[in-house]
């Protein structure tokens, strides 16, 4: 009976270890966002994996992106639903006479904003190669 119980133990340790260290395998995570063949220079990508693992990162003046986070460079291996946000608007500190006026982003279009409509997806693999995205009107 406990030869039983601590192989138990040991076993669960074992699928437990591979299952972190699945998690810390870091797959390629960067790439170029454009739409219609452009370069999108203003703007944020989202990448989702519906399970708690969520990392956003900022377009470049050349449409690139690289995600980074306290795990380093990349992403965690597995599938993610993607999404192309406007940047954020940012609020000064403080009083404001006036809140300020939303910019527009053509380049953006709106269904491209939200995970659940996009369309876009990523399959990041170790090693994998870069996760370029060309959105369309």
């Amino acid at each position: 009976m406990i030869r039983r119980a601590s192989l138990l133990l040991c076993l669960g340790f074992l699928v437990g270890c591979a299952d972190a260290e699945r998690r810390d395998v870091l797959g390629p995570a960067g790439g170029i966002v454009t739409f219609q063949d452009k370069p999108v220079t203003a703007g944020e990508v989202l990448f989702d994996n519906g399970q708690g693992i969520a990392r956003m990162a900022p377009l470049g003046p050349d449409g690139s992106y690289t995600i980074q986070s306290a795990d380093g460079v990349g992403l965690p291996v597995g599938n993610y639903k993607v999404a192309i946000q406007p940047p954020r608007i940012e609020h000064p500190l403080g009083p404001i006479n006036e809140p300020p006026k939303p910019r527009i982003f053509p380049n953006i279009p709106d269904r491209y904003r939200d995970v659940n409509t996009s369309g876009l997806t990523a399959d990041v693999k170790s090693g994998g190669a870069p996760l370029n995205f060309d959105m369309k009107p």
